[in-house]
């Protein structure tokens, strides 16, 4: 998955009404030690979520 399929996966959980501490890259099955994948790679898919999440916030809040 793509960062801007993940962005849109954060901004539809923001207009669902679930909080910033929703993003699903901070449950356990999907973090680095789960997943096998760097920390890196994690971090991007976690902040590419978040992102789309504090878009779609600062829209819904205009």
């Amino acid at each position: 998955m793509d960062a801007l399929e993940i962005q849109q996966q954060g901004a539809h959980a923001r207009v669902r009404g679930e909080h910033m501490v929703a993003n699903p890259y901070y449950k356990a099955r999907n973090m680095p030690f789960s997943t096998g994948e760097s920390t890196e790679e994690w971090n991007q898919k976690a902040v590419a979520w978040r992102r789309g999440w504090e878009q779609e916030n600062y829209q819904l809040e205009e």
